[in-house]
């Protein structure tokens, strides 16, 4: 009986925790902040870059190659120029 009611307990109080729901503004995230993401994250955030840029009207801008995104190039642009904005970099790495 005492297992049971711990455990009922235990299922509240997660149910009552709230989500780890996190909003980013690309707007406002420097290189340095880049720079401390882990390789995965920033490869999410390309390929989510990639998306935002895409031509609607281009039928090949619907295709993601997982392998083949901007995470290293934005890497490497971001450790020249620590205090450059996100989209700074995509831009310059994208002319």
């Amino acid at each position: 009986m005492k297992n049971v009611i711990l455990l009922a307990l235990t299922v509240s109080l997660l149910a009552a925790t709230p989500g780890n729901a996190q909003t980013i503004d690309f707007r406002n995230i420097k290189c340095a902040e880049v720079l401390a993401l882990p390789g995965a994250t920033l490869v999410l955030i390309a390929v989510w870059l990639d998306g935002f840029q895409a031509d609607d009207d281009d039928g090949d801008s619907m295709l993601v190659d997982l392998n083949d995104t901007d995470a290293d190039e934005i890497r490497a642009y971001c450790q020249q120029y620590p205090s450059a904005g996100l989209l700074q970099a995509v831009e310059a790495i994208n002319e």
